[in-house]
């Protein structure tokens, strides 16, 4: 059974994973009680278990609390937790190109506590056997990540550590662009943020590498060394910076470098204009700039263009980049309930740093619409035209357009979507002209409610000067429930292409799986692949003996038993202090016989009276008299007695609610001694 364990101090990895080995999600030692050298109260744990759950009456029927999500025995426990196990056996066999067995188990264990934020652990033991005709090599390998988010350190800041396997990670709008994305690494090592909520900064380092596996993963080191870190700092709401520098190391295939980006985020004070400025350089005095623009026009149209350059040599960390081009774009996008308009301009240049022979000028210029015209019907339409100029021996121009118009209808029987498509490639002088024609016709048939069925055909005819070829592919998709927790699938297209001057191609593949849940926590899922292909080449294109008639098979199987546990209740930091959870508020609301407001032996506790907090937050005191309020966030807070709920003639002499305020893992008290109105008026009068 889950337990309920918040008797844990401090924070950190290395706090977390003492945490992980002693008390782990399956633990079934029990739970200990809550101590602090500040507290001098008398709780403790397996009291405050008894309280009632917060009852969150005041809200307005708009303003309600975020859903956890999750649902078991243990739902009432504070403090979501999860707890998953697969084993894994995936094998594939192919004629041509060999076969390759992947083997493990892989398990997943996350925690949500109060004082040391989310702790989550991922494990995977693999075998990978690889007999490919190019790759050849078995290996074992563990990989292993483990993860502490949204820890607080302050009343306002917050940490996230990890270590072990995972990605590098550049800010996705300052650190990229529209155009320009800088690819993310892989990493053996560690990464460590710390932050509030107008700035962050992280440090990383470790061993880059690659993940290989298809069922199981597996990671393998290139030999580099990866160091960086990043600070991100908002100045006002219209005002952001980013800058990150990393500096990588050791993998022959990649040149020693070290490089730094900056980015500048403005926006107006509407949120209706943004513009994102980039610079990215490294020591070789290659350098890099884009900017990205957008505008929001009315409540239904936004603009987005901007300009990039990217020098030939430009490096950074261990994957490349699409450097060594520059260009423009421009794109606008308007939808209403009836209809979407898109349309958009690119060009690029590349080859900027090279000969003027390996340069070329690209330029796309693009559309897609939509309109509903009725409920059940729905047209639209999607064009490109390309126009590529290379430089180089014989100056190659090439034209590139096709144009697609589609229908949506809904009849009885189903959706329909009916698409007709043609267009034409020209690559210049050469007698090398193109053009394509063909349709698609794709249907969601209208079936019972535990039944899917959606079929497809596709037929598109290329006519060149010199050839001909028609492409057909067919294509079916079915799933059946047969109970609540059983079903199955099954996929089957077959292509063919042939034409008078190419060889033929023919192929039939199918897909078939099944997904079990035989238990609330356990369940099985199982995929099993047939693929066959063969090639014939044309009739008056002599070929060697074993490319005459070549067939190729493949067989997949993939077989899945997994195990999840799931359970608790989402942690939330109630009131309105502006820092973050892990303080509490306390108290005690008891009859003050002689009104004093202070608690003699004999004076009997208020059992069932209610207390809110900032307005909102109800509980009610148990038999010892006793309310808690746990996690509240640090800051200033307001707790109040509903005198409305006492006995008659019980009340308080000032219903002025309390302020008080508490600090990030400290507690505030507030009692309440209720005195007899009555006798309070005689003296009074």
């Amino acid at each position: 059974m889950w337990k309920n364990d918040e008797s844990m101090m401090g924070f950190g990895l290395l706090p977390s994973l003492a945490c992980l080995l002693l008390f782990g999600g399956l633990s079934t030692a029990a739970a200990e009680p809550y101590s602090e050298e500040a507290d001098n109260s008398t709780f403790i744990q397996n009291e405050i278990d008894t309280l009632s759950v917060y009852r969150d009456v005041y809200l307005l029927d708009s303003d309600s609390l975020p859903d956890d999500g999750y649902s078991d025995e243990n739902e009432n426990l504070t403090g979501r937790r999860f707890f998953a196990a697969d084993v894994v056996v995936y094998q594939n066999d192919t004629s041509s190109f060999g076969d390759e067995l992947e083997q493990g188990l892989r398990m997943r264990w996350r925690r949500e506590t109060m004082r040391l934020g989310q702790i989550e652990a991922d494990l995977v033991v693999s075998n990978i056997d690889r007999q490919f005709t190019i790759d050849q090599r078995k290996s074992t390998d563990a990989m292993f990540t483990l993860r502490q988010s949204f820890v607080p350190i302050s009343d306002s800041w917050l940490m996230n550590n990890t270590i072990g396997n995972h990605r590098t990670v550049t800010d996705g709008q300052l650190g990229g662009g529209y155009r320009v994305r800088l690819p993310s690494s892989p990493l053996l090592g560690v990464t460590s943020e710390v932050g509030d909520s107008t700035r962050s900064a992280q440090l990383f380092a470790g061993r880059t590498g690659s993940v290989v596996g298809i069922a199981l993963n597996q990671f393998e080191d290139d030999g580099g060394t990866l160091i960086g870190g990043s600070f991100k700092q908002s100045f006002s709401p219209r005002l952001s910076a980013f800058g990150e520098i990393v500096s990588y190391s050791g993998n022959d295939l990649v040149r020693e470098h070290s490089s730094l980006l900056a980015a500048l985020g403005i926006n107006n004070e509407a949120q209706t204009s943004f513009l994102d400025l980039s610079f990215l350089a490294d020591d070789d005095a290659n350098f890099g700039a884009w900017a990205d623009a957008e505008r929001v026009l009315g409540s239904n149209t936004r603009l987005r263009y901007g300009a990039f350059v990217l020098d030939a040599e430009l490096a950074w960390m261990d994957k490349p980049i699409a450097n060594d081009e520059f260009g423009a774009y421009f794109r606008t996008d308007t939808q209403s309930e009836s209809h979407y308009i898109s349309v958009g301009y690119d060009y690029v240049k590349t080859g900027i740093g090279s000969s003027a022979l390996g340069s070329s000028d690209v330029h796309n210029l693009y559309f897609n619409g939509s309109f509903r015209l009725t409920r059940n019907l729905s047209l639209g339409s999607s064009g490109t035209m390309g126009i590529r100029s290379v430089d180089d021996i014989q100056n190659d121009d090439d034209l590139t357009w096709r144009l697609n118009n589609f229908a949506f209808y809904r009849s009885p029987f189903g959706t329909s979507r009916l698409e007709y498509f043609f267009g034409e490639i020209d690559r210049g002088p050469d007698p090398d002209l193109r053009r394509t024609l063909g349709f698609l016709v794709n249907h969601n048939w209208r079936m019972p409610q535990s039944m899917r069925l959606s079929t497809e055909v596709r037929v598109e005819e290329e006519e060149g000067d010199l050839f001909t070829a028609l492409e057909r592919e067919a294509n079916v998709n079915f799933r059946l429930d047969l109970s609540d927790g059983l079903s199955w699938g099954l996929n089957a297209s077959y292509f063919r292409n042939s034409g008078d001057q190419n060889a033929t191609q023919e192929g039939l593949s199918a897909n078939l799986d099944l997904l079990w849940h035989f238990t609330p926590n356990w369940s099985a899922s199982l995929v099993m692949s047939r693929n066959e292909a063969r090639f014939d080449p044309a009739t008056n294109v002599p070929l060697p003996t074993p490319l005459a008639d070549s067939e190729t098979t493949g067989n997949t199987f993939w077989l899945t038993v997994g195990y999840r546990k799931s359970g608790g209740q989402r942690i939330q930091a109630l009131g309105n202090g502006q820092g973050f959870g892990s303080a509490r508020i306390q108290g005690e609301v008891f009859f003050d016989e002689n009104g004093d407001f202070v608690r003699q032996p004999g004076e009997a506790p208020v059992v069932g009276a209610v207390v809110l907090l900032d307005g909102r937050y109800e509980t009610r005191t148990d038999a010892l008299g006793r309310y808690l309020f746990e996690p509240v966030r640090a800051g200033s807070h307001f707790v109040n007695l509903v005198v409305s709920e006492l006995p008659l003639p019980w009340g308080l002499r000032d219903e002025t609610p309390q302020m008080m305020d508490v600090g990030l893992r400290r507690y505030g008290e507030v009692n309440f001694a209720v005195v007899r109105l009555d006798e309070t008026i005689a003296r009074n009068w």
